[in-house]
């Protein structure tokens, strides 16, 4: 039986839309004298959402970002920083977006390596 919805059909919809905007992060690791890491924002979020993928590193005071980029909603966004030369630190990985519910950021395990 098919049921016509009402207002509150359209207000579920929106919000399921909205739900499954989000970013997502994945792990940051060293190879060789790369450190690695990726962010992405979901497909399903407009396509006028805009956000960033960047490494950090640790000063001991504050998180320094090294590398960033700028990303767009779909795909697996890959960043990579040359660490040769700085002895050993901490580092993260950060995607942050201005979804349409606000800004929203992700950090990822942070490792300690020497470089």
């Amino acid at each position: 039986m098919l049921v016509a919805g009402g207002a509150g059909s359209a207000a579920a919809e929106s919000t399921a839309t909205t739900a499954s905007c989000e970013v997502h992060i994945g792990n940051t690791y060293k190879s060789g004298y790369l450190i690695n890491g990726s962010g992405s924002i979901a497909s399903s979020c407009p396509s006028d959402t805009r956000g960033s993928v960047s490494i950090e590193r640790w000063t001991g005071l504050r998180w320094l970002i090294v590398a960033s980029y700028s990303i767009r909603p779909g795909g697996n966004n890959t960043i990579q920083y040359d660490c040769r030369g700085s002895g050993t630190q901490s580092w993260q990985t950060v995607v942050r977006g201005l979804l349409p519910e606000g800004y929203r950021s992700k950090i990822s395990n942070r490792i300690r390596v020497s470089c």
